[in-house]
C-alpha cells in the first residue's frame, strides 16, 4: 500500500520533459537509476525513523522504570469481630 502512494512521487523525481512547440512534440524521458536511487534514500529514510522511534521508546521505558522502580508493600491484616469468633 505504501508503495502505491511512493511510486508517483519516484516516477516525479526520475522525469525529465521536454516540450517542441515548433514540432507540436512533447518527450518524457525516465531516468531508471534515479528511480532506484530515490528508492533506496526512502528505504534508508524510513529505516532511520523506525530505528530513531525505537530508541525513544526505550529511552522513555528506562525513564518510566527509574521514576516508578520497585514498589514493596508489606500488608498485615487484623480482623476482630464484633462477636468474638475468629
Amino acid at each position: 500500500m505504501r508503495m502505491i502512494v511512493a511510486f508517483p512521487l519516484l516516477l516525479l523525481a526520475a522525469c525529465a520533459v521536454e516540450s517542441d512547440s515548433q514540432n507540436d512534440e512533447v518527450t518524457l524521458e525516465v531516468d531508471e537509476g534515479q528511480i532506484e536511487n530515490t528508492a533506496e534514500d526512502l528505504g534508508n529514510a524510513a529505516e532511520e525513523a523506525a530505528s530513531e522511534l525505537g530508541n525513544a521508546a526505550g529511552q522513555a521505558g528506562r525513564a518510566l522504570e527509574n521514576e516508578v522502580g520497585d514498589i514493596e508493600l508489606d500488608v498485615d491484616i487484623n480482623r476482630n469481630k464484633s462477636d468474638g469468633s475468629k
